[in-house]
């Protein structure tokens, strides 16, 4: 989790410098095709190095998923102005936990079929598809007046010249830092909760198949659920709560879990609590904090969204691995 962190934020650091020169026309359909050419190598080094090639792909997932995401949804809230994002962030979020089941069933069939390893290639395309869906979505829309007359004074056709570097430009913004917070706290408790969580299935159902039907159900569950409010309640909540509700509410449901936790200890009241804060995530927390970006001059997102979205919350991941291998370490000490 520590390495995959460190990885990631050297990725976020080369996006970052990348960003301050390319349009996220460009940028981010460049990214996804440089992800499927990847797959493709490591689909063909495999059978030479099949250890380092399993390293070399979780890292890839690990790290520059995440990465790409985020340029997918600052290409989002380029094209949409605040009031038409409440209407459509959530829906968009909800096709994204669609196409995880669909993908979960793909791989499944793919894999009984012709092997793992024929997933590779198969991701490739879809990186591929993506690049051309993403460039259509950059190309096609205006972006909403704010965004075209920040774009117009920093470049032609939208391309960001000189300007701040993306750590300088959170230091100086509140309501950046203030984000980058919330990501970094949240990391940080829902990844020492997600280690509560899955030491505990271990401890209940033992290490084998069993401990695997229940993660495979449980985050098939998960995914259903998120689906559901995501298309039934993320708008109506947004527009009776607002956006600081939504993008809290994985925070409040971790705060209530673990107090119910801490009341009445056990497996259920655990997986409870992490899987509200789970769905929550997915789903109103997304909706809610896109939207704190659609206002924002184009230079200064480019320069610092994927600093928040990925790097702040890869170092939550660090921080909250660290603590957990601290505790783990302290463990003997204290029950001496």
């Amino acid at each position: 989790l520590i390495a995959t962190s460190v990885f990631s934020l050297l990725l976020v650091a080369l996006n970052t410098r990348a960003a301050r020169r390319l349009a996220p026309s460009t940028l981010v359909p460049s990214a996804f095709v440089a992800s499927g050419v990847l797959f493709l190598l490591e689909w063909l080094v495999r059978p030479l190095a099949p250890v380092s090639t399993a390293v070399s792909v979780y890292l890839h997932i690990s790290c520059a998923g995440p990465l790409l995401a985020s340029g997918f949804w600052l290409v989002s809230t380029e094209r949409f102005d605040p009031y038409t994002a409440k209407r459509r962030f959530g829906q968009i979020a909800g096709m994204g936990t669609l196409g995880g089941l669909a993908g979960a069933i793909i791989a499944e069939r793919i894999g009984a079929t012709l092997g793992a390893p024929a997933l590779l290639p198969f991701l490739a395309v879809l990186e591929f598809v993506c690049a051309v869906l993403v460039r259509q979505l950059a190309r096609s829309l205006e972006p909403w007046p704010v965004l075209a007359e920040s774009a117009s004074t920093t470049g032609t056709g939208g391309v960001v010249g000189p300007v701040r570097s993306g750590l300088r430009v959170v230091a100086e913004a509140p309501h950046l830092r203030q984000l980058a917070y919330v990501v970094l706290l949240g990391t940080t408790s829902a990844a020492l909760l997600d280690y509560l969580f899955k030491a505990q299935a271990t401890e209940t159902f033992g290490r084998g198949d069993q401990l695997l039907r229940f993660f495979a159900l449980y985050y098939a569950a998960t995914s259903v659920l998120t689906f559901v409010v995501q298309v039934s309640s993320a708008r109506p909540i947004l527009e009776r709560f607002g956006i600081s509700f939504s993008a809290g509410a994985p925070s409040l449901a971790l705060f209530a879990g673990t107090a119910v936790s801490l009341l009445v200890p056990g497996f259920a009241s655990l997986t409870a609590a992490r899987t509200a804060e789970a769905v929550f995530r997915g789903s109103l927390f997304r909706t809610g904090y896109e939207l704190f970006y659609t206002p924002m001059r184009a230079e200064e997102k480019r320069a610092a969204k994927a600093i928040i979205d990925v790097g702040f919350d890869r170092v939550g991941d660090a921080i909250g691995g660290s603590l957990v291998r601290l505790m783990l370490m302290l463990a003997p000490t204290f029950q001496a």
